[in-house]
């Protein structure tokens, strides 16, 4: 599918012009005067403050007596959203970092349908992938109706590394586990926070896992057991994956304070040198673009807990795939007071243009137009290598279960604090009915 999509990019660049200028027309069936003020809740750090910030002065070009309030989404299970939600506060368009949260918010009537915005102002017609785009939003809605809209090409999570950190300490970038197991010790013993883990959100501890799983021959990973294919129990393979997980816990892999790390904390400490590696989805390519730390940071090609004879066969199959999650919703009670038809279609654009603005940046993007990817030879390199990937789980945060996604963060939090076992965390899964 990555090199169909390639091929539809490169035709499609032939006869497109920039998509900024063209786009903009889609967008004329709301007012230019209309006037109010807009609460955007997401994520708002790192790299995405600038293209955020030029994304809402273009927006006010073209309306003037619009304001466009940006909160930081610090939420990282959905606890707030639901808060908001229960007093009838919720902002006006806001991500939603949590499949619990979606089914929730979604059935209690909290979300607004997207699909006759999405038609009016022909979004899926914006991007390369476009039907795809389109086949997530619709997936899980049991009216067959959309309730998010996002652009972002597919994502996989990606362990990242401190080039000169692993250099002077003679390291080379790991192809198997016991080469990531070498340099862990190496790491810890030189001083250094060997795995940046950011675990105050239990996302990258569960995709770590998932990669684990990955690994050992189970190319769906949890997404099998969402799918009620399969149950841990049933597969040797997730009980070698924790194994490993637990392993490097016990080897001192995550530090003590990685229940409380959050993601820019983690970002400093790979930056910085006081970290060796770091595990976060391939959107992290932006931060480290924009952050000027394209020579600073590598990646690993293999799956880091493969052993040496699965090495090369599992290095093409990935966690990850087009995400659902840290998509935007629009409140069916808008708190600017505007209709949320014109909320909608007022967000759809600033999606786009904000797509737009990474694509003039040289991110990689899915948005139509002759965008070129820019930055280091790990980013480049990164692009390129994409499209040998075979295979794609869904995110675990991104499952369809939200009670499996529930037990299975609280499982695999509890390993990572070195309370509970690999027998343990089967036999807790056993208990929650997976």
């Amino acid at each position: 599918m990555k090199k169909i999509l390639a091929f539809l990019l490169m035709a499609m660049m032939l006869f497109s012009t920039c998509a900024f200028a063209e786009g903009q027309d889609t967008f004329n069936s709301v007012d230019k005067d209309i006037s109010g003020e807009l609460t955007l809740y997401l994520y708002y750090a790192d790299s995405a403050i600038a293209t955020i910030d030029e994304t809402v002065r273009r927006m006010n070009e073209k309306y003037p007596n619009l304001k466009f309030n940006i909160e930081h989404r610090a939420d990282s299970d959905g606890t707030a959203l639901k808060t908001w939600a229960a007093v009838g506060e919720l902002p006006d368009i806001f991500e939603i970092p949590s499949m619990d949260t979606y089914n929730t918010l979604r059935k209690n009537g909290d979300l607004y349908a997207l699909d006759d915005a999405a038609k009016a102002t022909k979004y899926y017609d914006l991007y390369i992938n476009g039907h795809e785009l389109y086949e997530v939003a619709h997936t899980d809605p049991d009216d067959g109706k959309q309730y998010t809209y996002g652009n972002d090409p597919t994502q996989v999570l990606t362990v990242f590394y401190n080039v000169s950190v692993l250099k002077e300490l003679g390291l080379s970038e790991p192809k198997n586990y016991e080469d990531f197991k070498h340099c862990i010790t190496v790491l810890k013993d030189a001083g250094k926070i060997p795995v940046a883990l950011f675990g105050a959100e239990q996302w990258p501890a569960m995709a770590m896992y998932d990669l684990a799983c990955v690994a050992e021959g189970a190319y769906e990973a949890s997404n099998a057991v969402n799918d009620g294919k399969v149950k841990y129990g049933d597969d040797e393979a997730y009980f070698k994956a924790v194994k490993k997980l637990a392993e490097l816990v016990e080897m001192g892999a995550f530090g003590t304070g990685a229940l409380s790390t959050n993601a820019s904390q983690a970002f400093e400490l790979l930056t910085s040198g006081q970290a060796g590696f770091l595990v976060n989805g391939s959107w992290h390519w932006g931060t480290v673009e924009e952050e000027g730390n394209g020579d600073k940071v590598g990646w690993c090609h293999y799956n880091v807990f493969a052993d040496a004879d699965k090495a090369e066969e599992t290095k093409t199959h990935c966690v990850g795939g087009t995400i659902k999650l840290n998509n935007l919703s629009v409140s069916s009670h808008p708190a600017s007071g505007l209709d949320p038809e014109t909320v909608a279609r007022l967000g759809m654009e600033f999606s786009y243009i904000g797509a737009c603005v990474g694509g003039e940046k040289g991110y990689r993007t899915m948005v139509i137009g002759d965008y070129h990817l820019k930055g280091s030879a790990g980013y480049i390199d990164f692009d390129k290598t994409y499209a040998t990937f075979t295979t794609f789980t869904t995110l675990p945060q991104d499952m369809s279960d939200g009670q499996l996604v529930a037990a299975l963060g609280n499982a695999i939090e509890m390993i990572i604090s070195g309370n509970s076992t690999a027998e343990d965390f089967m036999a807790e899964m056993a208990d929650s009915g997976y």
